[in-house]
């Protein structure tokens, strides 16, 4: 199961099973580029994923705030700021991994925090696992959600905290925003009541 809101996830959707045990959850996974089409498509009825899709046939819910992190290697020279925090000017420079074109906008800007971390590796990445593997080698840098470093924590990879910019500084439009989202598609007529979750992705930090 993906990071989702963090514990959350998990909750809601025990928590559902218990309250309607007669009615069938089948919990499934997506990778970056799905945030949106799992939903329009029907493939999914309900979805845990960041930032909230920009789709006017979809409607979200904000569920939990976090801060943002960075993945880096533990080799990195900026692995040792893991206690103190990194501001956006220090990871601009970052080669963050590559999203598929047709990976949702407001997620890819989620990713690389608006258009301020401009440095691409040259490898690509549509799951945290892919993603992580690249950090630990040393080839790319990730970014996520402070949970993500609970449910990721490999060896090699180190989680370093991005810090808020000092009041009356203007952010970009939202490269840090930390909002976590549940999106979910209008029900399609004559579907089966049981829902499909997708219990991966979902945030934002400002």
């Amino acid at each position: 199961m993906g990071h989702g809101s963090a514990e959350l996830t998990p909750a809601a959707i025990n928590a559902y099973r218990r309250a309607r045990p007669d009615v069938p959850v089948e919990p499934l996974q997506l990778d970056f580029t799905e945030h949106v089409s799992a939903l329009v498509e029907h493939h999914v009825d309900i979805a845990f994923v960041r930032p909230a899709p920009d789709d006017e046939r979809i409607t979200c819910d904000s569920m939990i705030t976090e801060q943002r992190i960075v993945a880096v290697s533990q080799a990195s020279p900026l692995a040792d700021a893991h206690s103190t925090g990194l501001r956006i000017q220090d990871i601009a420079s970052l080669p963050f991994f590559r999203a598929p074109r047709h990976t949702p906008h407001v997620f890819a800007e989620h990713l690389y925090f608006g258009r301020e971390a401009h440095r691409r590796s040259t490898d690509f990445a549509v799951t945290p696992q892919e993603v992580l593997t690249h950090v630990v080698t040393g080839r790319a840098a990730g970014s996520g959600l402070k949970s993500f470093a609970r449910y990721y924590a490999w060896p090699g990879a180190v989680f370093v905290p991005v810090l808020r910019r000092p009041v009356g500084q203007h952010p970009p439009r939202h490269p840090h925003r930390r909002h976590q989202f549940r999106g979910q598609n209008l029900p399609r007529p004559g579907r089966s009541p049981g829902p499909r979750m997708a219990p991966f992705l979902t945030s934002e930090q400002k």
